[in-house]
């Protein structure tokens, strides 16, 4: 089983007025107790990052930084 330690989001263009966007995300993250880090630039816009799946990562909150760990 693994257990979510935190939530890295996209910046969600188009998507609403930004204030609307996070309060939604609030709603639904909020009470988890968990750190969201917003605005990660990933996404689905033509000059989003990629994210690797099922590489290690570290999520941190208070720099609002993602990294990831390359394979040996």
């Amino acid at each position: 089983m693994v257990e979510v330690r935190g939530f890295g989001l996209a910046p969600w263009e188009e998507c609403g007025p930004r204030e609307e966007v996070r309060a939604a995300r609030a709603v639904r993250l909020g009470g988890l107790g968990i750190p969201v880090v917003e605005e990660l630039g990933f996404g689905h816009s033509a000059t989003a990052l990629t994210v690797p799946l099922g590489v290690p990562g570290v999520l941190d909150a208070e720099m609002c930084t993602l990294l990831w760990t390359c394979p040996p």
